[in-house]
């Protein structure tokens, strides 16, 4: 009582005034926002004065049995290692009714923090407005108000799999007529899970006592120590929660709590609750991402009372969060491989430029073509080996040309017909090349299937496909078996084939599957399987390993793939 003396300011007008004045206006307003659970005594508050009533329809509807539950933003109040269990934002209002004009409201809100834990923030306000007041001499002077607010800032980890803590730090701020008084204070949970289906919870309310200075006394809010125990029965779309607690403040007798939640289809909620004798009951409904809670419960001292929670939760889940880093962090690596690889590729590119260089000085023009055609590969837009590829692509077709005409007068025909494919091969539309080779072709006298299969077999062999080339010409000449011509290239693409050439030639079977390879290790790729990518690539290698477009494939996913673990991405 001693808050409510201090308020009244200096009055020592007789016992009978004193007592008249409390029993008009005091004592009913007690009664209002303590509902009797407030214990008189020297030097002490009451029991976490009225927010005991604590938040959230939820749990006032189960009774209060929340400590072991506690898995919305109400945590931040009940139990707030419970913070660390909801999935994403959620923020709270509950509205509650008292008396007499009278009103209890809070507001509570969690936020799950990737590998921060949970915070939590809550603010709860009692208001009582029109109050009369009176002066020394009974005389009225007016009215005033009663508010008191708390303010609540949370915190919450695992400390293991199954074990969960979290704190409070909370700020009360309390005012009525002339007094005004402070206090600070800290609660403390710990939520602990064996089994999916078993949760135990425990909580201490002002385990960091608010003291409160007033006048010339000192008030202080006493320990609250709660433990709890749920039981949860999940099946497909019905879920079952059965909790109760037992609290006991600053060492009295043990009272008891328990409550019953049923959730169909999430969406309808059925609840009901007992608290030290009284029972309570609810219901709440979900549509998207809003609930709308409602509690009903008898007071002792107040009668029927309801109270009303909307709840919306947004913002990405723990899991989300996750995914969304991971897709940052793979951009970021992304951005930092291609500055990387493109570094490697124009120093691959100049490796071969160089060469070409030094072969095209030698006048191998060919070999000088293989080299610029690698360059490219690694670096497409290399100006340098796109100026000298055309440079020497002029000269080569020039060489040839002329080689064509000379052959073909001196009526070596087999001869001018290979000039004339390599001058195909280089620039189809080069000068009367291809008049001269639908002649060339009349001249061999070759019909039907054997003409079809010796022309794909010389573009084959010009091409360096000489495993193809053999079986084009075997093929000719089954159909033409005294063809010299045919018999001819037959034998020189199996020279080339016995005798090597350095570099590896595929078979059309062997192209088509390293082709299939390569693009099955693309879907891989882009479906973020890199090792599954790799994987093909690298069988895809063993078949041609002179493949540069597979050899940039694989450098540029090794390389993103050991970046990715190195930050811990998956």
């Amino acid at each position: 009582m001693n808050i409510i003396k201090m308020g009244i300011g200096n009055r020592e007008s007789g016992k009978g005034k004193w007592e008249r004045w409390m029993g008009k206006f005091i004592l009913p307003l007690l009664f209002v926002l303590l509902q009797g659970m407030l214990r008189a005594a020297t030097g002490t508050y009451g029991t976490d004065s009225i927010f005991e009533i604590g938040s959230g329809s939820r749990a006032l509807a189960m009774g209060g049995a929340f400590t072991a539950l506690a898995d919305d933003s109400s945590a931040v109040y009940w139990n707030p290692a419970g913070l660390i269990n909801i999935e994403r934002q959620e923020l709270s209002l509950l509205h509650y009714p008292l008396y007499a004009g009278t009103l209890y409201d809070s507001a509570t809100y969690d936020q799950p923090l990737l590998d921060f834990g949970a915070v939590g923030l809550g603010l709860y306000r009692v208001y009582t407005g029109g109050i009369d007041t009176y002066d020394a001499n009974d005389f009225a002077t007016g009215t005033s108000q009663y508010q008191e607010y708390k303010g609540t800032v949370s915190y919450a980890t695992k400390m293991s799999t199954n074990f969960m803590l979290g704190f409070n730090l909370n700020l009360f701020d309390m005012s009525l007529i002339n007094l005004n008084a402070i206090g600070f204070g800290g609660d403390l949970g710990a939520i602990y899970e064996p089994v999916p289906y078993l949760r135990f919870g425990a909580a201490i309310h002002n385990i960091m006592n608010p003291t409160f200075s007033m006048k010339t006394t000192q008030e202080e809010l006493p320990r609250t120590y709660t433990v709890g125990a749920l039981y949860k029965l999940y099946f497909d779309k019905v879920k079952f929660n059965i909790t109760a607690d037992a609290f006991s403040v600053d060492g009295a007798a043990i009272k008891c709590r328990a409550g019953f939640e049923t959730d169909l289809f999430d969406i309808l909620s059925l609840r009901a609750g007992y608290n030290d004798s009284e029972i309570n009951f609810g219901a709440g409904v979900r549509f998207a991402n809003v609930s709308f809670d409602y509690a009903y419960g008898m007071d002792s001292y107040l009668g029927a009372l309801s109270r009303f929670t909307l709840s919306y939760d947004f913002g990405m889940s723990l899991e989300e969060q996750q995914t969304d880093r991971q897709n940052r962090l793979k951009e970021q690596v992304k951005e930092l491989i291609a500055e990387e690889l493109k570094k490697k590729e124009e120093a691959n590119a100049e490796e071969y430029f160089e060469k070409a260089g030094v072969l095209y000085k030698q006048s191998k023009y060919e070999e000088a073509l293989g080299m610029l055609a690698k360059a490219l590969e690694w670096s497409e837009d290399y100006k340098d080996a796109q100026q000298l590829k055309t440079l020497i692509t002029n000269e080569l077709v020039g060489k040839y040309y002329d080689a064509a005409i000379a052959s073909y007068n001196n009526k070596n025909y087999v001869s001018a017909l290979e000039n004339f494919k390599n001058v195909s091969s280089i620039e189809p539309q080069y000068k009367d090349t291809q008049t001269y080779i639908n002649g060339l072709n009349e001249k061999f006298k070759m019909k039907g299937d054997a003409k079809e299969f010796f022309t794909k077999g010389v573009e084959y062999y010009v091409n360096k496909r000489y495993d193809d080339a053999v079986v084009m010409f075997t093929k000719a000449n089954h159909i033409e078996p005294s063809n010299t011509i045919i018999k001819t290239y037959l034998a020189k693409a199996h020279a080339q084939v016995t005798g090597g050439s350095g570099s590896v030639k595929l078979t059309a079977d062997q192209a088509e599957k390293v082709k299939k390879l390569y693009y099955d290790g693309i879907k891989c790729y882009t479906d973020g399987d890199m090792d599954k990518a790799l994987e093909l690539w690298k069988e895809a290698l063993k078949i041609n390993p002179d493949d540069i477009k597979i050899l940039k494939s694989i450098e540029k996913a090794q390389t993103t793939l050991d970046e990715l673990k190195k930050r811990g991405v998956q």
